[in-house]
């Protein structure tokens, strides 16, 4: 976090950011200011060594803590890392940190200051830059799988358990996933029950996702935002490049049921049955595991991020991001007899 401290200091912007009520201003200034020298020759070794796509994320110092969640609060750049000269790539990565940097002066992240009472003066801010798991097809750069899990699930079903916890997976990068659009919700302990009937599985099925665009080398950060190296395919698309075989069933309408794999003519399905239902792959078990050590390690419900690679038929799930599950568990008594019946409209 001195990075940061050092940037605001050496540009002499504490006395502007933090009383600025516009944050284009506040993004303007942090894009003007050039970073240290320092931590330009750092940039500069990581990139010479490193071509491909990177995550530029931030670290925050409030974004564990065990009492207010900041998770999502602050901004995060994937970036394609593909110009033509070093130069080129350390201009944007660069970019991309100094917006990392402004994203505690955006009107949301003010907002959340205030709601959750916290100064915005206490905040540092340090910067994450992880490369982006994955491979290039056809000029798309993704994982085969992304997901989320929590140890602790609020909407268990039949004989589940609060404490057996969930995951949800997509196919390509996590803003399927994390944006809350169409994909595979499972209990890690239980993966082959299922409470959805065949028809909802398929409509409810992931139609697009996520990857970063190799064919564009020139994006506008500023403009475009965390979308500006991104791009939205069919899941068509996944399945010409060959990554659709343990991620999808194929819905027989004959019989009206689903055939794990992808198998001659019908709607793609991705239920991941032939890893979850079948055991193709360990992978229910593994996050069954890693949550149950992550929750005794952190003495507290716990929620991770990951990625999966099933490349050379030898699945790697890499592990991206591992922090907190804030819960609060409030009782709450009702007396009926001092609600106003008249302007009730059910209750029992």
């Amino acid at each position: 976090t001195e990075e940061f401290t050092n940037f605001l200091e050496i540009n002499d912007f504490q006395s502007k950011v933090y009383l600025a009520k516009d944050y284009e201003s506040v993004e303007k200034l942090f894009l003007s200011a050039p970073l240290s020298e320092k931590l330009h020759q750092k940039l500069t070794s990581f990139l010479e060594t490193t071509t491909v796509p990177i995550a530029v994320r931030s670290s925050g110092l409030f974004e564990d803590s065990l009492k207010q969640p900041f998770a999502g609060v602050y901004t995060t750049f994937l970036l394609s890392n593909n110009q033509t000269t070093t130069e080129e790539r350390l201009e944007k990565l660069e970019e991309a940190i100094k917006l990392v940097y402004a994203s505690i002066f955006t009107e949301s992240a003010r907002s959340y200051f205030k709601a959750v009472d916290y100064k915005i003066e206490e905040e540092q801010m340090a910067i994450v830059i992880q490369e982006v798991v994955g491979q290039e097809y056809n000029g798309k750069f993704y994982p085969n799988i992304s997901g989320v899990a929590q140890s602790y699930n609020y909407y268990p079903f039949s004989y589940m358990k609060p404490e057996d916890g969930f995951a949800v997976m997509g196919v390509g990068l996590g803003m399927a996933v994390v944006g809350g659009e169409p994909a595979h919700r499972f209990c890690p302990r239980y993966p082959k029950l299922e409470n959805k009937s065949i028809d909802d599985q398929v409509k409810e099925s992931q139609k697009y996702f996520y990857a970063i665009d190799m064919n564009k080398s020139s994006y506008d950060l500023e403009k475009d935002g965390e979308y500006a190296c991104i791009g939205k395919y069919e899941i068509k698309a996944a399945e010409e490049d060959g990554n659709l075989n343990f991620c999808a069933s194929t819905y027989d309408a004959q019989n009206d049921r689903l055939e794990p794999g992808v198998i001659g003519y019908g709607p793609r399905v991705i239920d991941f049955s032939n890893m979850l239902k079948y055991d193709a792959y360990p992978i229910a078990k593994t996050l069954d595991m890693l949550l149950s050590i992550f929750n005794q390690a952190m003495g507290t419900s716990v929620e991770i991020e990951f990625s999966i690679e099933l490349n050379n038929k030898r699945p790697i799930i890499y592990l991206l991001q591992i922090k907190p599950l804030i819960r609060q568990d409030e009782e709450v008594t009702i007396d009926l007899e001092k609600c106003e019946h008249e302007s009730t409209m059910m209750y029992a």
